[in-house]
């Protein structure tokens, strides 16, 4: 097994240190299959390279996103083998002793995901051009925070469609739990908003609700979603899309709750 002498302390799944004997190895946990399937992986590494894999947290995270695609490339087409020497001894090289431009020119070259680096404070839109040393400027955490991710994946998609929120379109999303996560059935979270915002929220999802509330309950989503997106052309005329959309969603998956109640209940 080994001795581990170094790991970072907070994040279980990034890679760590082991001493074997006289041998430096970096070992680095793979998932294949959304925890099912799980992978160990040790590669030899330097006393040099050690030193700057313990000192420099945002390399240490680079050397994690190029193991791992490594990894998951060799043992997707390879039937579980692990990645080739010259190959993985080449990017730990680059990553652990390489400038920063040649770091960002092998990320490049090789197409390395980024992505799961601003769960640990990259800033997106600085990976997006490859500079990913400017991208932790801010420092680097630990941590990851998995939210940052999504965050990015939703904007990327409301980018894509041509949306573009307001404050109050982000407060309405949060509140109802789809800012995050479009697909997610909505739900009242007062919680997730700004105190100075949930004034604004409350009144525009209760000019959604008086305008339904002669609406049956057992109407369907479309009846819902017509009665609410011209109460609110009126009241509130620049929300975006996706914000009368939630609002819509969250009045019908109410009125289909009581419904289903109801309906148990003469049952």
């Amino acid at each position: 097994m080994g001795e581990v002498v170094h790991r970072v302390v907070g994040s279980p799944w990034a890679p760590r240190v082991v001493r074997d004997g006289e041998v430096l190895l970096v070992e680095i946990g793979v998932d294949f299959n959304r925890g099912y399937d799980i992978r160990e992986f040790r590669f030899p590494i330097t006393v040099e390279q050690f030193d700057v894999l313990r000192g420099n947290l945002v390399r240490h995270l680079l050397l994690w996103r190029v193991l791992e695609d490594l990894c998951l490339a060799a043992g997707r087409s390879g039937g579980g083998a692990a990645p080739g020497t010259v190959a993985v001894q080449r990017a730990i090289g680059v990553v652990l002793g390489g400038s920063e431009d040649e770091v960002e020119a092998y990320f490049a070259r090789e197409g390395v995901g980024w992505r799961q680096l601003i769960a640990h404070g990259a800033r997106p839109e600085l990976l997006n051009e490859g500079k990913l040393f400017a991208a932790f400027e801010a420092g680097a955490r630990a941590i990851g925070d998995q939210d940052l991710v999504w965050e990015y994946d939703a904007n990327r998609d409301r980018a894509r469609r041509g949306v573009t929120l307001g404050p109050l379109d982000t407060a309405l999303l949060k509140y109802t739990g789809r800012y995050l996560h479009g697909g997610t059935v909505p739900r009242r979270v007062p919680g997730a908003v700004e105190p100075e915002q949930l004034p604004a929220v409350l009144a525009v999802v209760a000019k959604a609700e008086a305008t339904c509330a002669d609406v049956p309950d057992s109407a369907s989503s479309a009846v819902f979603a017509a009665a609410v997106e011209a109460a609110l052309a009126a009241h509130e005329p620049a929300l975006a899309v996706d914000a009368v959309a939630t609002v819509s969603f969250l009045v019908f998956a109410e009125a289909a709750a009581r419904h289903r109640a109801a309906e148990r209940g003469r049952g």
